[in-house]
């Protein structure tokens, strides 16, 4: 039954796709962040992200990253600081986390760029009687000194087709929009098998070699980036389909609750 249920847990769904063999290897290793795990991690990956379980538009994000042999970045909103320890470079950390809120740690992608700036794209995705269509993607570009690439934090939205074409790494620019295309189709296969929604924002990667990488599933989707494409007829569709999923879903729960047997 297409019955739209939002949910924001990022664990949840992140772990859903880590344990299916068809599609783990395009998740970033995550886990709950604690400094022990921090301490693990960084030794293994060149960069971590901490990040809020349950939180939007890019807001309490920071960067781990190992500098050269023997320091350490911590970089929040507009700002990296250096440190010559771990330790140093946790108790940084540990004064930016809001104690109220859980935080997840994930492995770093060294993410393509476009005029040197990292991007990631938003695929969004409806669901209509079980299947999964693609309503529209886009690129967004990580604006100056930030490491996120929320619209609402300023980053630049162009089309995906534009940033890959753009993009200097020596991949297959054809391949790797097909594999992002094909991917996106799998998560929200593994992400429906467990979870009751009908529309999810998608939030995906291609680092340096080619390879796709899933960052986030938004259920509750803002879609005011597409506007900035220039072809209004994708925001409005998103749109449409929007209000269908709502209405259906909104019809289908009244008549559930007017018979609950």
């Amino acid at each position: 039954m297409d019955i739209h249920r939002p949910f924001n847990n990022k664990m949840r769904k992140t772990s859903v796709l880590l344990n299916d063999p068809q599609v783990k290897d395009y998740v970033p290793i995550t886990d709950w962040y604690t400094e022990r795990k921090a301490k693990e991690m960084i030794k293994i990956y060149p960069s971590l992200f901490i990040k809020p379980n349950k939180g939007r538009i890019g807001i309490g994000v920071m960067r781990l990253r190992r500098v050269g042999a023997s320091q350490y970045e911590v970089h929040y909103k507009d700002k990296a600081e250096k440190f010559k320890t771990i330790d140093q470079a946790l108790t940084a950390v540990k004064k930016k986390l809001i104690k109220s809120k859980k935080y997840l740690i994930q492995q770093g992608i060294d993410l393509a760029t476009v005029l040197d700036r990292p991007f990631d794209f938003r695929i969004v995705m409806h669901k209509f009687n079980g299947k999964w269509e693609r309503s529209g993607w886009a690129a967004k570009i990580s604006p100056p000194k930030l490491i996120v690439t929320n619209h609402a934090k300023g980053g630049i939205i162009i089309s995906a087709e534009q940033a890959l074409a753009a993009n200097k790494s020596n991949f297959d620019y054809n391949k790797a929009l097909n594999d992002l295309n094909e991917i996106c189709y799998k998560i929200c296969s593994v992400l429906d098998s467990h979870f009751s929604f009908c529309k999810v924002g998608l939030d995906m990667a291609i680092d340096k070699n080619g390879h796709i990488w899933f960052i986030e599933a938004n259920t509750s989707p803002d879609h005011s980036m597409f506007r900035k494409l220039g072809d209004q007829r994708i925001y409005e569709e998103i749109k449409s389909k929007d209000l269908q999923i709502s209405r259906t879903s909104k019809k289908l729960l009244d008549g559930l609750n007017h018979n609950p047997d």
